[in-house]
């Protein structure tokens, strides 16, 4: 799996032809718009800055979009989605997501606490995409205890490096693009990496 940050919380993931977008940054938003083929899109959060799903659509691929809370089968990817306090007394949508045999969890545009039943919900995770907009985000990351954590949707370097120094990573690994397996997250126990924007 190849994962790249394009900014805010937009992560894509892809596994050979197969693409998986999180909230892709719609044109509305006035930032800087990336646009390629995703065959799903997940959207947690009904705002411009996260539900730009127009710009995942090109060539032959117009993706399938889910938007909130539910369990969901696509393409033989598991995704369970969770509601979650966000902005402005929106709802936010945690996903967790199983491709290729990897659970990822993103939590969207999250401004609140899990609930312990949401947690339980969710399950473990591999790869945790945690937003450092939330105060408490740090917490939350040491809370979910994925094998690896990749922070996103962060205002600059000083915001991201107050979080790496709360979760005990302050000379984290920063990669342009991170390039995984299953196999390579076996021995991992809360390990934090940086993915650049790209």
């Amino acid at each position: 799996m190849i994962i790249t940050y394009h900014g805010r919380g937009m992560i894509k993931c892809q596994v050979a032809d197969e693409v998986v977008a999180f909230n892709p940054i719609g044109k509305e938003s006035g930032q800087k718009v990336t646009r390629f083929g995703a065959d799903l899109v997940l959207v947690s959060l009904s705002d411009s800055a996260y539900n730009g799903t127009e710009a995942m659509a090109l060539g032959s691929k117009t993706p399938l979009v889910l938007d909130g809370p539910g369990e969901y089968e696509a393409r033989g990817i598991f995704i369970r989605g969770v509601g979650s306090p966000g902005p402005n007394g929106k709802i936010n949508t945690v996903y967790s997501v199983l491709f290729d045999g990897i659970r990822l969890m993103h939590l969207g545009a999250i401004t609140g606490p899990l609930s312990d039943d949401n947690k339980e919900k969710l399950g473990e995770t591999d790869i945790l995409f945690v937003p450092l907009g939330f105060p408490a985000a740090a917490g939350l990351a040491t809370e979910l205890a994925a094998k690896l954590t990749v922070p996103v949707d962060y205002d600059d370097d000083k915001q991201l490096e107050k979080f790496l120094k709360e979760v005990g990573a302050p000379s984290a690994e920063r990669l342009d693009r991170l390039t995984i397996k299953k196999k390579d997250l076996i021995d991992k126990e809360a390990v934090t990496m940086v993915i650049n924007q790209s």
